[in-house]
């Protein structure tokens, strides 16, 4: 124990890892504050099924936004502390290439498969192409936010994050309340909030970047992106296949109420990210340093990220009905096990960085599919019988599954490496 307390302190000693900690989770609570006094206002002019609606939206858009973006953002992220700044700036421009060479071809096949595209994702193919028109404006936040994050500048990183959710919950709010169709107004303040913040980070990064093309930096970045694609695509798909899974068994109305309980379980998630975005720079860049300590505290951040969950799903469970208006009372029944379910992959956080820096990328690119395929085969088998109940089992079961193995993972790779 002294030995752990020993190494925390040499950490916020040498990174500043928990003024960094205290800045992140500062702009995360309040970016998660803003949407949670925005569901009394939605859960007011929508109704279940028009609040599933938007959860397919959200879904469809967050599928795009890792098909398209390949990785990139993880690539600059990685780079950034083994290149020197002018060789970045120049490996940064190249990262842009090929992130709209992806958006080209991808937009392309959208007029190729619009009938496949519509049956399978529910939605009316101008909607579909809007999601990917936003993606890429949404890929170049991340990009941004992936360099503001590995140099160091909390402050902007969390500035930039506030000002695309008050565009998107002021826009959203205008639009709800004076639109007669509610669920396209919310949608439009998605949209546009992702355009507006794209646009800027846009402009910032080819300022910021080399224009000069790089057939080795394009190699460099495709081959990270390639080996985590699997990963990738089938973690956003993972992320969103519940309300998928929903929709299609039960209709938007129970896929709605889903979505809601979906919205109370973010601030875990939101913690967990707080965490990681301190800690994965911190672990690439003193990955030679590393060792079983580092280890401990990854347990020690795990423990209270559930210990967490416990005691917010309390609460919450209170003071539910005095939050959501009528119609969303099923959503009360799943909240706790949602809430534990974003505890597994808040946890997950705090283990998955020791694969990316030793280059272990296979491994997600098994785990994550795989539990796609779980996902689908007991969500087939489960939902239609047991309802939203079901599928919230199915989520805590499946995540706390890949949390098993990324820890499992990440204590091999341990004793391989030290």
């Amino acid at each position: 124990m002294i030995r752990l307390i020993s190494q925390i302190k040499k950490i916020l000693s040498d990174s500043a890892i928990g003024r960094s900690f205290l800045i992140y989770f500062g702009f995360g609570l309040f970016n998660s504050l803003i949407p949670f006094l925005l569901i009394p206002i939605l859960t007011k002019h929508l109704n279940p099924s028009q609040y599933g609606l938007i959860a397919i939206f959200q879904g469809v858009l967050n599928i795009l936004v890792a098909t398209i973006g390949l990785g990139i953002d993880g690539a600059v992220g990685v780079k950034y502390f083994s290149l020197d700044r002018a060789r970045f700036n120049t490996y940064l421009f190249n990262a842009i290439i090929l992130m709209l060479t992806s958006f080209s071809l991808v937009f392309g096949l959208s007029f190729v498969f619009q009938a496949w595209l519509t049956e399978i994702l529910g939605l009316e193919i101008s909607w579909i192409r809007i999601a990917i028109i936003s993606s890429i404006f949404q890929l170049a936040s991340s990009l941004l936010l992936s360099v503001l994050q590995s140099s160091g500048r909390v402050i902007s990183y969390g500035i930039f994050q506030a000002i695309q959710i008050i565009i998107n919950m002021s826009a959203s709010i205008l639009l709800v309340t004076y639109l007669e169709t509610p669920e396209s107004g919310r949608i439009l303040g998605i949209i546009i909030s992702t355009i507006t913040c794209g646009t800027l980070a846009f402009i910032i990064l080819i300022r910021k970047s080399t224009c000069r093309v790089n057939f080795s930096d394009l190699r460099d970045i495709s081959s990270f992106g390639v080996t985590l694609l699997p990963h990738l695509v089938a973690g956003s798909i993972y992320a969103v296949l519940d309300r998928f899974i929903v929709n299609n068994a039960l209709g938007q109305d129970s896929a709605g109420k889903y979505f809601l309980a979906l919205q109370f379980s973010l601030p875990i998630l939101m913690i967990g990210d707080a965490f990681n975005k301190v800690f994965a720079p911190w672990v690439f860049k003193h990955a030679s340093l590393l060792g079983r300590p580092i280890l401990r505290i990854s347990h020690l951040m795990a423990a209270t990220f559930f210990f967490t969950a416990f005691v917010y799903g309390l609460l919450i469970y209170r003071l539910f009905p005095s939050i959501v208006g009528v119609g969303y009372d099923a959503a009360r029944d799943i909240l706790s096990t949602l809430i534990f379910s974003s505890a597994c992959t808040s946890a997950a956080y705090a283990y998955v960085n020791y694969i990316y820096v030793f280059r272990y990328n296979w491994i997600l690119s098994i785990v994550t599919p795989a539990s796609v395929v779980l996902y689908l085969i007991l969500g087939q088998i489960v939902v239609p019988s047991i309802g939203i109940e079901g599928m919230a089992y199915i989520s805590l079961t499946v995540k706390a599954l890949a949390l098993a193995a990324i820890l499992s993972s990440s204590i091999i790779i341990f004793n391989r490496n030290y």
